[in-house]
């Protein structure tokens, strides 16, 4: 009785962790589709052999059935009586369950789970910044930005989790748990770029009432339209809502373009500013009509290298007109030593290819389906038309993912509209996807998935996932560690806890990381600070604070920087807009 108590107390409570669990008698007045939270006593469970349960909930009042698809084996706490936290979409006939009023779940957990890790928080002071995410790791971006009027968010990333994560690693939240602030409370999203820990859950946020604009550039909305039917499939949405969601979630993106202003609340404008790390990535100089004076504050998203070959480097002369005083910096690679960039770039990773190849290897290239894929394969090519590169086979692109998002790149390409807006003379000069390659997989919708011995149809094997825990690169990576007639290079982060990290000390794997990073340095994040002279403030997130990355890059500014308050959030915290607050 004590852990019901808790919930309904927590769910109701001024202060507000937005569980947001309704009784069931108020779920059962509900619209059919909506995304209904609500807790009960499980009764009557039947939990049959293909991830699936049905049960119903009671919570002293009411009861409603419930149906949950579950991913893996059932855990051990769905048992009779158990009290449950049930998320999904409810249907007063369902029609596969037609009779009586039911919850198709996305997601149950034990009630335990939310008394225990829901943290005591009250509403943002107005004028203040609150760091939902990447706040001592690299996933979960999300920032509620809240005036004397209103909040908006910058970001709602994903935090990442996967089951074989070791608990070290894990992110604050996992991507299906409530949000910690009232969601259809946020006036509008303001979104940096598309990768997933920026963009992630953006669906939980629209099921759980949100409805405000999203605000993104007209090269991160292509992406991201071209991704969200995979990001629904793949969530903990039943089936049902995620196909709603899709449509709905695109009638609220509302597309700019560098340069350009536009209104996240009343009395807040923003703009963004090209930051160089995938195509329509920004930096958001965001500036407030505060009763007294003008603040402005510029939220860096990630920054890129600037040795990405189809953009333009960050832009520092217009950041460096942006008067701004805070500004809150990524520090993925501040833990990392400065690179050094040859001006042969792409010398060491022809090299290793070759190499490879000599030796009658099949080169297997794990790599992040979004850009990375896309740039690993305009470097091959490169090598191929330079004679840099002997191939007697094609190049194998592989996966669903990379086929839809190499597909959009060279769609991008040919779009005048998008131009030197978001992409460098270079890539625009040139078809940077011309030669020889095709994709392992026929077709997106094809049925007949890739198999590890087609792999030897290609002399490289370009697929994802980057890390080597999914698609295409675990298969080949279960298939071939240890044989002797596959080489696998590495192009990106790779934890060691990850299949491809755990090859690390293997002579099967070439690491030219490097060479292919999206983010900046540590160089050149300082580089970036310099070119904001009026900073007062700087706040670090996005950084791995098990390695250090945050603490390292604040050492790097406080030596070049003396005058300068070094700020690292954690998880939940608020800071003032400004120093006057």
């Amino acid at each position: 009785m004590l852990k019901k108590i808790l919930l309904l107390a927590l769910a109701a409570s001024a202060v507000t962790f937005v569980v947001s669990a309704q009784t069931i008698c108020d779920a059962l007045h509900e619209q059919d589709g909506s995304w209904v939270i609500a807790s009960g006593y499980v009764q009557e469970l039947d939990v049959g052999y293909n991830s699936y349960a049905n049960f119903k909930i009671y919570d002293g009042l009411c009861t409603i059935h419930v149906y949950w698809n579950f991913p893996g084996t059932p855990p051990s706490w769905l048992k009779n009586d158990a009290y449950v936290v049930v998320e999904g979409t409810f249907w007063k006939a369902h029609e596969k369950h037609w009779w009586e009023p039911e919850i198709e779940a996305g997601s149950a957990k034990p009630a335990e789970y939310f008394s225990t890790n829901a943290p005591d928080i009250q509403d943002p002071d107005p004028w203040t910044i609150t760091f939902w995410g990447a706040a001592g790791e690299v996933g979960g971006s999300c920032y509620q930005v809240t005036t004397s009027d209103a909040s908006f968010l910058v970001d709602c990333g994903s935090f990442m989790n996967s089951d074989d994560m070791p608990v070290s690693e894990r992110g604050s939240v996992d991507d299906c748990d409530p949000f910690p602030f009232d969601a259809a409370g946020i006036s509008s999203l303001v979104v940096t770029h598309a990768h997933d820990d920026h963009v992630g859950r953006i669906h939980y946020l629209v099921a759980r009432g949100f409805a405000g604009d999203i605000h993104m550039t007209a090269a991160t909305a292509m992406i991201y339209r071209e991704k969200l039917q995979d990001t629904l499939h793949y969530s903990c949405m039943p089936e049902t809502q995620a196909t709603a969601m899709e449509e709905k979630i695109s009638q609220l993106i509302v597309e700019h373009d560098y340069g350009e202003v536009f209104e996240p609340c009343e009395g807040v404008s923003a703009t963004f500013i090209d930051a160089g790390h995938i195509p329509g990535s920004a930096s958001v100089s965001v500036e407030f009509a505060m009763p007294d004076s003008i603040q402005n504050i510029v939220l860096s998203g990630d920054i890129g290298s600037g040795h990405h070959p189809f953009l333009n480097p960050p832009d520092l002369d217009t950041l460096s007109t942006t008067g701004a005083k805070t500004l809150i910096i990524e520090s993925t690679y501040g833990a990392s030593d400065a690179r050094v960039y040859p001006e042969d770039l792409y010398a060491e990773f022809f090299a290793t290819v070759q190499g490879c190849l000599d030796n009658g290897k099949l080169v297997v290239i794990p790599a992040f389906a979004l850009d990375r894929t896309q740039r690993v394969l305009a470097a091959l090519l490169k090598g191929v038309r330079e004679g840099r590169l002997d191939l007697d086979r094609p190049i194998g692109i592989g996966g669903k993912s990379s086929y839809y998002l190499t597909e959009l790149y060279r769609e991008m390409w040919s779009d005048p509209s998008l131009g030197t807006e978001y992409f460098s003379q270079a890539f625009l000069s040139m078809d940077p996807f011309a030669g020889d390659w095709e994709y392992v997989r026929s077709a997106p919708d094809n049925s007949d998935r890739e198999t590890p011995w087609s792999a030897f149809k290609y002399d490289v094997v370009v697929t994802p996932s980057g890390t080597g825990s999914s698609s295409y690169a675990l298969e080949l990576i279960n298939h071939y560690t240890g044989d002797s007639r596959v080489a696998f290079i590495q192009v990106g982060w790779s934890p060691s806890w990850t299949p491809l990290g755990e090859l690390a000390d293997s002579e099967q794997l070439y690491n030219v990381h490097d060479v292919f990073s999206g983010h900046a340095d540590i160089v050149q994040l300082v580089e970036y600070v310099a070119a904001l002279s009026d900073l007062e403030r700087v706040v670090i997130t996005h950084g791995d604070d098990g390695i250090g990355a945050r603490e390292a890059l604040a050492d790097e500014l406080r030596d070049a920087f003396p005058g300068i308050e070094i700020v690292l959030p954690a998880f939940g915290d608020s800071l003032p807009i400004c120093d006057q607050l």
